[in-house]
């Protein structure tokens, strides 16, 4: 908001500024307001103006009339007495921590008290229920110790507990209400097939450029097929596939959905159960949107898992075919978060291989690109969704360098990015590690330097033993490797690394690279570029900063 000439842009307009160094004011102004040592209490009560004498009082001061300054307090307070009013009844608080947050924000001096819900609310999905306490009444579920939902609810009153009865009343009748509209649109869907709402997509804008909601989902069926072969799915599985993909969008048009938006997805799921649809079909409308943010629950259906990834990836796809950047804190459509969606089921997959370029690739044809051209926006992508990964490894403790190390790897091995970056910790202390990746800056930088063009090595040009030596070793230890990736045994491969190394190290004492004959030398170079290739298989090794001891 902005209230004065200046320009100055805030959540809410600043009407006052406190500013003391111990008892003396610190006298300037922003926003066309000065500092000074008044303050006020909780607004909610009329506040009277409160002078601080010096900068010790203010806590104190504060809370003395109704402001807990502390959120970690407030969210501890909350908590205490949650639980307190939940035992009441033998049960509960269910949250989030994102929504325990919330209310945290959203409170001064948070005070929680026990309600109760009319039995109108078990007529009706607990995802409806649900979303009323948690999303319109900013509340906290009361649940038994299997999680099923009582017939209770806390609210958090912002103040203190006096007139809490009345107060009770008033959320109650404004939860009753809600429910009793929750259960009219509920009855009301439940007349329509989700199949006959397809169509009307077709009213619903999905993104300038990108058509409508009924564009995306034609697009999506058509992924859902091209990625069932890509993924060896049975015929029954690709038929669900499909079928899901065609009424993934279709609640989006329904009248709970309308109202509680938060339950898009849920609500096609529940629907097309009660219509009769496959199990696995409703599952995946269902678990379509998850994760919907970073640490929420992944899908837990295979094809939960496709339908998810697939509408993410068209998204993405189609917002970057569009000209759609993502910079700073700028990000409207939610790219990062839908990339950060599909490498968190990618990366939860028990294989180490995930066909995910293509799926993009595919995505991208689909979209109108010509096969040239959708290689080049795919590597895009690519980027964006590997930057997505790095702050996830990040986040789980992996230094940058043992990151960028893995990052180096194709995409499609991204089941397997966290497997191998524990190896190359658990190992980063290891001298001859340390000498691996010497040797691999090394080459490194002798190929970037020689500016050669050189094809296959050719063991007719050996003239050196120690050439001989390092050709059999990387031939030997590539079938190895090769194995043990797939089977994603990766101390294993470190053990031929720590092997292969005395050989390389024997190379470089005994064998010149740069030969004055060009023969030789180019099948020097192209010797260290399958060297090179071999640990790259696996990681970057020359991507490590290691120190010697």
């Amino acid at each position: 908001m902005h209230w004065e000439d200046s320009g100055v842009r805030f959540v809410r307009p600043i009407r006052g500024m406190v500013a003391l160094l111990d008892g003396e004011v610190v006298e300037f102004s922003y926003a066309g307001v000065k500092t000074g040592r008044l303050t006020y209490g909780l607004r909610i009560d009329k506040p009277k103006p409160i002078e601080l004498k010096n900068a010790g009082e203010y806590f104190a001061k504060m809370r003395e009339n109704y402001v807990i300054l502390s959120s970690d307090e407030r969210r501890k307070l909350t908590e205490r007495k949650a639980r307190s009013e939940s035992e009441k009844v033998n049960g509960k608080p269910s949250y989030s921590f994102s929504h325990l947050t919330e209310i945290v924000n959203l409170t001064e001096y948070p005070t929680p008290f026990l309600a109760s819900i009319d039995k109108e609310a078990f007529d009706i999905p607990e995802c409806i229920t649900a979303s009323i306490i948690e999303g319109h009444m900013k509340s906290l579920k009361v649940v038994d110790e299997k999680g099923r939902l009582l017939p209770y609810f806390i609210g958090v009153r912002n103040g203190s507990s006096d007139f809490i009865d009345v107060v009770r009343k008033g959320y109650e009748k404004v939860v009753k209400a809600r429910i009793l509209d929750g259960k009219f649109f509920f009855e009301e869907d439940k007349k329509t097939k989700l199949e006959s709402l397809v169509e009307k997509l077709s009213g619903v804008v999905f993104l300038k450029g990108l058509g409508t909601m009924k564009d995306k989902t034609d697009r999506l069926v058509k992924l859902a097929t091209e990625v069932s072969g890509i993924l060896s799915l049975t015929k029954e599985e690709k038929e669900n596939l499909v079928r899901s993909a065609s009424l993934s969008k279709a609640d989006l048009i329904t009248n709970v959905v309308r109202e509680f938006p938060e339950l898009q997805g849920t609500m096609g799921g529940i629907y097309a159960k009660i219509q009769g649809e496959p199990e696995q079909v409703a599952a995946a409308v269902s678990e379509q949107y998850l994760p919907r943010f970073s640490g929420d629950k992944l899908p837990q259906t295979k094809l939960g898992k496709y339908l998810s990834i697939i509408d993410k990836i068209d998204t993405i796809c189609g917002a970057f075919s569009v000209g759609v950047k993502v910079s700073g804190s700028k990000d409207p459509f939610g790219l990062r978060r839908a990339g950060n969606g599909i490498m968190q089921i990618v990366m939860s997959e028990e294989e180490n291989f995930f066909p995910i370029s293509e799926i993009i690739e595919k995505a991208l044809l689909i979209l109108g690109y010509g096969k040239k051209e959708a290689g080049e926006k795919k590597e895009e992508i690519v980027q964006f969704l590997k930057e997505r990964v790095r702050g996830v490894l990040k986040e789980k403790g992996f230094a940058s360098d043992i990151v960028n190390a893995v990052l180096s790897v194709p995409i499609d091995f991204a089941p397997s990015y966290e497997s191998r970056a524990s190896v190359l910790k658990k190992h980063i202390e290891e001298e001859t590690l340390l000498l691996i990746v010497l040797s691999n800056k090394r080459v490194k930088n002798i190929l970037e330097k020689s500016g050669a063009e050189f094809g296959k090595v050719n063991p007719d040009l050996f003239f050196e033993r120690d050439e001989e030596n390092l050709y059999s070793a990387i031939s030997e230890s590539r079938k190895a490797i090769s194995e043990n990736l797939q089977s994603g045994n990766y101390e294993k491969i470190m053990e031929i690394f720590y092997v292969l190394h005395p050989v390389i190290a024997q190379f470089f004492d005994n064998v010149l690279v740069m030969d004055e004959d060009e023969k030789v030398r180019n099948n020097r170079l192209a010797l260290l570029r399958e060297l090179k290739r071999l640990f790259d298989e696996f990681a970057d090794f020359s991507a490590l900063s290691v120190k010697k001891k």
